[in-house]
């Protein structure tokens, strides 16, 4: 729950709303997420793979946020010891860059209460499944 101790305090620091989901809550959710897109690596670098669309991550790492919609976004890494059944909730998901800003690097999925996309961040690249690709497609 490293990432999550982070990631909350940056959104307390910043005023922005979020939450934490963890145990058997955010495990059931990861594996819906998971069960739907069927994620390359899930360890690792993360990566979605197969029919993604990706961007470079030395470009758009952070401010990708800033094309995605103003609803609540779910936040999970990769599931290892340190960050296993926990989920950052934000209930803004376009101010993530603002809370990211405030974090040590991270490598991250990225999805929403109704599981329409799918969005990986690793160092290299961002990918991303469903209605992300409508959203990202903003930023060419």
């Amino acid at each position: 729950m490293r990432h999550l101790k982070e990631l909350t305090a940056a959104s307390e620091k910043l005023k922005i709303n979020a939450s934490c989901i963890i145990g058997d809550d955010a495990k059931r959710y990861i594996d819906e997420v998971f069960s739907k897109f069927n994620p390359e690596k899930i360890r690792g670098h993360l990566s979605i793979g197969k029919d993604s669309m990706s961007i470079d991550a030395e470009i758009y790492d952070l401010n990708f946020s800033k094309v995605l919609p103003k609803t609540k976004g779910y936040i999970f890494f990769e599931q290892d010891l340190y960050n296993k059944n926990s989920v950052y909730v934000i209930d803004d998901l376009s101010l993530l860059y603002d809370v990211m800003q405030e974090c040590y690097g991270m490598e991250y999925f990225v999805s929403n209460e109704s599981l329409d996309f799918l969005i990986s961040v690793n160092w290299y690249v961002i990918q991303c499944l469903g209605k992300a690709q409508q959203y990202l497609r903003l930023l060419n």
